[in-house]
């Protein structure tokens, strides 16, 4: 049976007749997407190349200087000038950053120039504010703290504290004395205070009575009751804990005073290490001062001490070895 009865009284097509009517939409579709002017050439090309010789060469060169114009056209909405004076703008901003930095480096030397450049004062840790030591304090710690001495913070604009009930209270220099019943000042040399932690502290608790158990915190987190201060400084003076931190201070102080210390020869040999890598930074700086001020450049093709092209840091180091002893110690 080549066909089926019930198609005869199909009201609607069936899915193969829609099938073929949709391909036959699609026919020649694609065709729309492409140029006549480039069909006619491939026609024209297809027609002549079976009669007759045809240049191919001059045909590829033609469609690739068309193709560049087309090229050309699209990137026509660009803005070139806009392009090149942004370009312009950020080397601008280079050069300016090398001109501050260059008049950074100017003004620190000439802040330098009258003294050293170096301080021979300084230490790793700011051991004159007792909120910045250790928690746990070694022998050489204690021994540079002492050696040093309290620092007392004065002429300073101390922070104020406000408490929940409206009060406003904050540290004051008075509190470095203690007045007497026939007003006589009694300096306590043992307060200071810590401009890190807002608090103070009792210098020789803090050091000596770091590691025991104690209720006072003036000798561990600091006090910062400013209210109750004068009544809580008096308290722990007359405490046993402060009598002995004090004399365990003033013994260490006189030992140190007279090199009578027990470890003396291994302090010494710190110190004399310090002191050496003090003088060896200081002619370090120097060179890199010298260099920064002149613009020169630091390397060279090699990285490596009396070689030949190593640059002028490495040669002024060089020069250095020749005669100053800091630096020849420093090459052995």
């Amino acid at each position: 049976m080549t066909s089926r009865a019930r198609d005869k009284f199909r009201k609607y097509k069936s899915g193969n007749e829609k099938k073929k009517k949709y391909l036959k939409l699609q026919q020649g579709s694609f065709e729309r997407f492409l140029k006549d002017d480039k069909d006619n050439k491939i026609e024209k090309v297809g027609a002549t190349s079976s009669t007759s010789n045809v240049n191919l060469p001059e045909i590829v060169e033609q469609n690739i200087v068309e193709s560049e114009i087309e090229i050309v056209d699209a990137t026509s909405d660009v803005n070139l000038p806009e392009i090149v004076e942004s370009e312009i703008q950020l080397v601008n901003a280079d050069v300016n950053l090398v001109k501050n930095i260059n008049k950074e480096l100017e003004s620190f030397v000439q802040t330098n120039e009258k003294g050293p450049i170096c301080d021979v004062n300084t230490t790793f840790y700011d051991w004159s504010d007792p909120g910045n030591w250790l928690q746990l304090l070694t022998n050489t710690d204690k021994y540079d703290i002492v050696k040093l001495g309290p620092v007392r913070v004065e002429n300073y604009d101390f922070p104020i504290t406000i408490y929940e009930n409206g009060q406003k209270r904050r540290f004051t220099a008075n509190n470095y004395h203690r007045k007497l019943s026939n007003s006589d000042l009694i300096d306590k040399k043992w307060v200071v205070y810590s401009k890190v932690k807002d608090s103070v502290y009792c210098f020789p608790c803090k050091i000596f009575q770091q590691n025991k158990q104690n209720e006072s915190h003036l000798c561990n987190i600091g006090l910062k009751d400013w209210k109750h201060l004068s009544e809580k400084l008096k308290s722990h003076e007359s405490s046993k804990i402060h009598f002995q931190s004090i004399k365990s201070w003033m013994e260490l102080n006189v030992r140190i005073s007279k090199n009578l210390t027990i470890d003396k020869e291994h302090l010494a040999i710190i110190e004399k290490e310090k002191n050496h890598w003090r003088n060896v930074l200081t002619r370090v700086i120097s060179i890199i001062h010298y260099l920064s001020k002149n613009n020169d450049a630091f390397r060279g093709p090699s990285d490596v001490l009396f070689t030949k092209s190593n640059g002028h840091f490495l040669g002024a180091i060089e020069m250095l070895n020749k005669f100053d002893p800091v630096i020849i110690e420093y090459l052995k």
